[in-house]
């Protein structure tokens, strides 16, 4: 009988811990599940700030490009675009984040061909052949993919092709 005593009260002890680990181990998971989304929730806001800064500088660029037509701007031209692809990239992020989700959903709209490869291309020393078309495409999958088949064959194709 004393046996079954200790026996019950060690059962009841290693419960009791189960419990508590159990309940504590939910905490956490909510805990990091609500800093998950807060981050997430910081993220886009932040997103949506660069944005709008990457924006503001670009612009003051262009109007003093503009301005200055006989002066050499070509470094600012440069920033210029390097800002433009941050802000493109900026745009894309969302798309990114459900893509490497796997929730992403092609969504085809008319698209100006030209004007889609002209914004892609901006920044980048390449030549481009397109016609002035305007097509049903996702835009933003395509952007993504050739995105990363453009720096790929820059990175690790011949320069000169």
């Amino acid at each position: 009988t004393a046996h079954l005593i200790h026996s019950s009260h060690m059962f009841e002890a290693a419960l009791k811990k189960t419990i508590r680990l159990s309940e504590e181990l939910q905490h956490a998971f909510e805990r990091d599940l609500k800093n998950q989304k807060d981050g997430a929730k910081a993220d886009s806001v932040l997103n949506h700030i660069l944005k709008n800064n990457m924006a503001d500088a670009i612009n003051c660029i262009e109007i003093w490009c503009a301005r200055n037509k006989g002066a050499d701007g070509e470094q600012l031209s440069k920033a210029s675009d390097i800002l433009f692809r941050g802000m493109w990239w900026c745009k894309l992020r969302e798309a990114m984040l459900s893509m490497v989700a796997g929730r992403y959903e092609t969504v085809l709209s008319a698209t100006d061909v030209r004007q889609w490869a002209q914004e892609f291309v901006r920044g980048r020393t390449v030549a481009l052949e397109c016609p002035t078309e305007v097509v049903k495409m996702d835009a933003t999958a395509c952007s993504v993919v050739l995105d990363n088949a453009m720096t790929n064959a820059m990175r690790h194709g011949c320069p000169h092709d």
